[in-house]
Formats: C-alpha cells, sequence, structure tokens
C-alpha cells in the first residue's frame, strides 16, 4: 500500500519520524537531478545525522549534479531497504564550513567539499 507524507514548513512530527524511521538504516539513496537531456540518478551516501525535515548529502563542486542543482532545484530522493521511500524535495547548496564539520569531523577547509540540503517537501512509501 502506498502511503503519501506531505510536508510543508509547518511538518508534524510524526509526519517527520514515520519518515526518519523508514530511512534510517539505509545508507546509500539515489539523487536524482534535472538535466537538459532529462533526469539523471546516482548513489549518495546520507549524512548521518536526525532527520529533521532536510537531508544533507557530501558531494564537489566539480561534478555535474552541483551544476545541475544549480539550475533546477528540484530533486527526488529514493531510498530502497526495509521499504521504498521516494522523497520530494528542493536542493540548495551549502558551503559554510562550519556545516561541514559537524556533519563530518575530517572535513578540512577544501573549497571544492560541499554540502547539498534537500528540503523535503513530500514522500511517499
Amino acid at each position: 500500500m502506498k502511503e503519501v507524507i506531505e510536508l510543508s514548513n509547518m511538518m508534524k512530527q510524526e509526519e517527520i519520524e514515520t519518515l526518519r524511521d523508514l530511512i534510517k538504516d539505509i545508507d546509500t539513496a539515489m539523487l536524482t537531478t534535472a538535466t537538459e537531456e532529462g533526469l539523471v540518478s546516482r548513489p549518495m551516501k546520507t549524512q548521518e545525522v536526525e532527520f529533521d525535515g532536510d537531508l544533507w548529502f557530501f558531494t564537489k563542486k566539480e561534478t555535474n549534479k552541483y551544476e545541475e542543482i544549480l539550475h533546477n532545484q528540484d530533486v527526488n530522493v529514493a531510498y530502497v531497504g526495509k521499504s521504498y521511500v521516494s522523497v520530494r524535495g528542493r536542493a540548495e547548496i551549502v558551503e559554510e564550513l562550519d556545516k561541514k564539520k559537524e556533519l563530518w569531523s575530517k572535513v578540512y577547509d577544501d573549497p571544492n567539499i560541499i554540502l547539498i540540503k534537500v528540503n523535503v517537501e513530500a514522500a511517499e512509501y
């Protein structure tokens, strides 16, 4: 049975907890971005931070996904584990060193390493 969670600025704690439980043990997700040629999906490791409505991924500026997100922030993140979860959201590039250090203790001040923050708008599972 397919369930849909519509998340908004006023997310219900119950919806956040449901989504957190569904994705918490899945290390790798498929991040889908839009290109001029169509959609592209690639595996990404979700950063281990308690889900609060945002998903976090590390990447490098020297990637196609960086350019794709600059041009179109609409993304999808798919998780497959004990269940299938498809998350729709808006991505933003985060380059703040403090946030990078918070999520990865081994990060150093490399301007080529960035974070992708996905603000979750809806999820199906």
